[in-house]
């Protein structure tokens, strides 16, 4: 693990993608996306200093940055535990600012929004905190529970009737 609490290291978990997360930028082009999830390498304290120094990093005047302001989407996927306070940390960047744009994920959630579902996490309790992005589909736990037991993991895409069937879901990926 990296001595510097305010670095995420190589353990964390960094993506970037041309994901199409909002088409509506004025170029027209797919946006990029940006990120990293801390999955669970970090102490609580470590993943709030993580997000100040890039809400710091963020909040600098915007001509010292390279990010435009239609091209990319910044995310950080924290864990649950430190979910809210990412975001509180996330909203009281200065308005106007880059780092106002810093969209926060959630590392799993379950596929029902109420129940008795102990242990699981709502996506409409997701969303209702301010939660944009879920990571779905993990390899590791395909790999531990699946290969572990000598059977083949299949990723199921799911077929969107009304979007194209199934040659329509694939073509967005």
């Amino acid at each position: 693990m990296s001595a510097n609490p305010t670095s995420p290291g190589p353990e964390a978990t960094a993506a970037a993608s041309t994901a199409p997360v909002d088409s509506s930028n004025k170029r027209g082009r797919r946006r990029r996306l940006i990120g990293v999830s801390t999955k669970m390498y970090f102490s609580a304290s470590r993943t709030e200093a993580f997000t100040r120094s890039v809400v710091e990093l963020l909040s600098s005047p915007t001509d010292t940055l390279t990010l435009g302001d239609d091209d990319v989407d910044i995310f950080i996927i924290p864990d649950f535990v430190t979910l809210t306070s990412v975001i509180s940390i996330i909203r009281s960047a200065p308005e106007g600012s880059v780092a106002r744009r810093i969209r926060v994920g959630a590392q799993d959630c379950y596929s029902e929004d109420f129940g008795a579902y102990t242990g699981e996490v709502s996506p409409a309790v997701l969303a209702e905190v301010g939660v944009e992005f879920v990571e779905l589909g993990h390899a590791e736990r395909k790999r531990l529970g699946v290969v572990r037991n000598g059977m083949v993991p299949v990723i199921c895409v799911g077929e969107m009737r009304k979007d194209g069937g199934i040659e329509g879901a694939v073509g967005r990926w």
